[in-house]
């Protein structure tokens, strides 16, 4: 089976707190784990948005995209982008997090500083998606 990768932004619902952004990572690296998904979620309470590149087989990611357009801790779900790879951009990791704003992130499991350091060439050694260019782009406009 062919990898496919799926990059989408939500809107988180208004009144998220630190628990639930921590309860969707725990129950994304359970289930990922199990479904073989890797991937990214960067939440930036500034716009209360989330961003996420999910990897995995083509139908798990839109299976679990179904599942995340149902889940009430998001609104507006919208895909950016979505192709098929030929390896991980993520590899290893079952959910990495970055949250923009400062958040002690010392108990985080997954933390990157995607913020502050690139990340493709310390995953792959093949030319960067069009998914984490986008994320890469997203990082470049940040202040």
């Amino acid at each position: 089976m062919p990898l496919h990768n799926l990059f989408y932004c939500s809107l988180a619902k208004e009144d998220i707190s630190k628990e639930d952004i921590l309860d969707i990572l725990k129950c994304s690296r359970r289930n990922n784990e199990k479904n073989k998904i890797t991937g990214i979620l960067v939440y930036w309470k500034k716009t209360n948005q989330f961003l996420q590149l999910l990897e995995g087989e083509e139908n798990v990611i839109s299976n679990l995209y179904d599942k995340i357009c149902m889940d009430n801790r998001h609104s507006l779900p919208r895909i950016v982008y979505q192709e098929n790879i030929l390896e991980r951009g993520f590899a290893g990791w079952t959910m990495a997090f970055k949250s923009i704003d400062e958040v002690d992130t010392s108990g985080i499991d997954g933390f990157s500083e995607f913020s502050k350091l690139g990340f493709t060439n310390e995953r792959t050694k093949i030319s960067p998606s069009i998914a984490i260019n986008l994320l890469q782009s997203f990082k470049n406009s940040l202040p």
